[in-house]
């Protein structure tokens, strides 16, 4: 699968499946259990059924496989096989190492531009780029929306214990009041 496939398959997800796509580990496999604590951990509470569906469709749609029985894990892609990719260096693809110095002499003649570094080549990574960027914004306002829905929970939730601790001190004094 090529980055540009995945980035489409990943906009297709609906949140929920993006979400559980994002637990998955690329560098080693996650039975479901392992899955759902690390969705636990993030605050998301999804049915131990609808997480075994959503990785079933994540399997068949083919950004995640199974290498062992009920173990998942991402799909790993070949950056180094897509040729959009090769005009711009990513953080996969550059070198570790610091290139030697060779004389330019010899270069300068043999690199010149050429109408492939500005042409369709060139857009389609900043296109491709621009598509992950618009996918982590959407990601990141769907992790928004849940953390404004726990911290609306959790501020009903206060106001109810501060009410319970209210009517308990009423009572309290209402029988301190009798004795």
């Amino acid at each position: 699968m090529t980055p540009r496939a995945l980035a489409r398959a990943e906009r297709e997800l609906e949140p929920r499946q993006r979400k559980v796509f994002a637990c998955v580990p690329v560098r080693e496999p996650w039975n479901h259990t392992r899955i759902n604590s690390e969705l636990r951990r993030q605050g998301i509470q999804i049915d131990r059924d609808v997480m075994r569906g959503i990785l079933s469709t994540l399997k068949t749609i083919g950004i995640i496989r199974e290498p062992i029985h009920d173990h998942f894990q991402r799909i790993e892609i070949a950056i180094l096989d897509t040729q959009y990719l090769k005009d711009e260096p990513t953080m996969a693809t550059m070198p570790t190492a610091k290139p030697e110095k060779t004389t330019t002499t010899h270069r300068a003649t043999s690199v010149a531009p050429t109408p492939a570094n500005d042409g369709p080549g060139r857009k389609l990574t900043t296109l491709d780029r621009l598509a992950r960027i618009s996918l982590k914004f959407r990601e990141l306002a769907d992790e928004l929306d849940d953390i404004a829905i726990q911290a609306d929970e959790d501020m009903k939730a206060q106001g109810q214990d501060s009410e319970t601790l209210r009517q308990l001190q009423k009572l309290l004094g209402n029988i301190g009041a009798r004795a």
